[in-house]
């Protein structure tokens, strides 16, 4: 009875309540077959596609957070003043103080890695491990290698974990519901919170690492992402087993 039981509430979650939508569901979700991450590496690569080749990418559209934005080192002072980089990739990462979570994105990724460094070298002091503040540990290695992804935040939800040195670079192939022997839905634009990680982590906007990132410093956690504007937003994710 409890394998119906779960069976029925995987149903429900996927909104099918009909023998026919189930049918239909699974015809057309066949790449939601695997959960395989691939391998970071650094120095492999593969053939430049030619331009007729390249799918046509996603816009780039910014989100305001509910929290103090920075770009490039300017403090915007209205939502609208983020509006001159739709289109334009953004390099975003938290700021923590111990005022609070502030949200920084920088035009280049170089810059926004500096401030990252930054915040690793003079981290928050982390008076508590409340499940919805924003932290981090002067002593990353003490913390699990892998990350684990959640659907709500606070760590609620479903949950996907990722090894060190791995990556999702699309998350539509990554399956979350599965009834029987395929998945009914995916993990893309499904996150809204990251545990804690010894390693530094990126979120991507698009699928193969395409649009804006959010970086996440080894050592912090990120138990909502939807006050950093990032809730439910990212298509792909990487684990990179170093620190930048």
């Amino acid at each position: 009875m409890k394998n119906y039981d779960k069976l029925w509430t995987a149903l429900a979650a996927s909104r099918i309540s009909t023998l026919e939508e189930l049918v239909h569901v699974a015809a057309s979700n066949e790449r939601l077959g695997t959960d395989e991450a691939i391998l970071v590496s650094n120095g492999q690569s593969e053939p430049a596609p030619s331009p007729d080749q390249l799918p046509l990418a996603p816009p780039i559209v910014h989100r305001y957070p509910a929290v103090p934005l920075s770009v490039d080192g300017k403090l915007l002072q209205a939502p609208e003043e983020l509006d001159a980089w739709h289109g334009k990739p953004l390099y975003y990462t938290p700021v923590r103080k111990e005022t609070g979570i502030a949200l920084a994105a920088f035009s280049a990724r170089d810059a926004m890695l500096a401030e990252a460094r930054a915040l690793r070298t003079n981290p928050a002091p982390a008076q508590s491990l409340a499940s919805f503040e924003h932290l981090c540990t002067s002593n990353p290695d003490s913390l699990p290698e892998q990350v684990c992804f959640f659907e709500h935040i606070g760590e609620g939800g479903d949950v996907k974990c990722l090894a060190p040195a791995r990556a999702y670079p699309n998350l539509l192939q990554v399956g979350r519901v599965k009834v029987g022997w395929w998945y009914t839905t995916d993990w893309n634009d499904v996150i809204s919170s990251v545990s804690w990680c010894r390693w530094d982590v990126t979120l991507y906007e698009h699928i193969n690492y395409g649009g804006s990132q959010l970086f996440l410093p080894a050592g912090c956690n990120t138990p909502n992402l939807v006050e950093l504007g990032w809730n439910d937003r990212a298509s792909g994710v990487v684990n990179w087993g170093s620190r930048w």
